[in-house]
């Protein structure tokens, strides 16, 4: 017998013990939506509580710079939407010494964690940073921006503002300027 062939369980019973945990799940994912304002506050209740965390919570996406050569333009002036803690700005300055960025976020803990981890890798004359409203991308800074770099920064709006909040960084960016996006996407069946 092969060893993808082998079993240590029926697939049957277990989808019978855990048929409850599904649907638990399910009834989590379909509840209804929160308020803008009680999303605001949970974003800035985890950005505080992770502030002083021995590891960041979300951990450095080295990985963009190949996902999105874009970001290795010299010069390039950059929008990050929904900076968190840094972990996206930080490997574009590193990556690109030609590089400014403007990054923004609704929660001020998130742009004090982002200031601070530029300050702290040297970056700080590279980089500014605003607390914005959830549909004001760029905190009222001038557009003409080469890039916009919103990496999974849609889930986090409120509900059906997704639209608008890509609508105002195009009107953010330079023309021929481009939005980098990522995105979770979760179909269920």
């Amino acid at each position: 017998m092969r060893f993808h062939e082998q079993t240590d369980f029926e697939w049957d019973d277990l989808r019978r013990r855990e048929e409850h945990r599904l649907a638990e799940t399910l009834d989590a994912a379909c509840a209804p939506e929160v308020s803008d304002e009680s999303q605001l506050e949970a974003w800035e209740r985890h950005h505080q509580l992770h502030a002083n965390a021995p590891l960041p919570f979300f951990r450095e996406r080295r990985y963009l710079v190949h996902q999105f050569p874009q970001l290795l333009a010299s010069p390039l002036r950059l929008l990050e939407v929904g900076c968190g803690n840094g972990s996206s700005t930080l490997p574009v300055l590193r990556a690109n010494a030609d590089a400014r960025v403007h990054a923004t976020d609704v929660s001020p803990a998130a742009i004090a964690l982002t200031r601070a981890v530029a300050r702290r890798e040297g970056f700080e004359d590279r980089i500014t940073t605003a607390a914005v409203g959830a549909l004001d991308p760029a905190g009222g800074v001038a557009s003409g921006f080469d890039a916009a770099l919103l990496v999974f920064t849609a889930s986090a709006v409120p509900a059906g503002g997704d639209l608008e909040l890509l609508r105002r960084v195009a009107d953010s960016l330079r023309p021929g300027g481009q939005a980098l996006t990522l995105s979770l996407t979760l179909t269920l069946t």
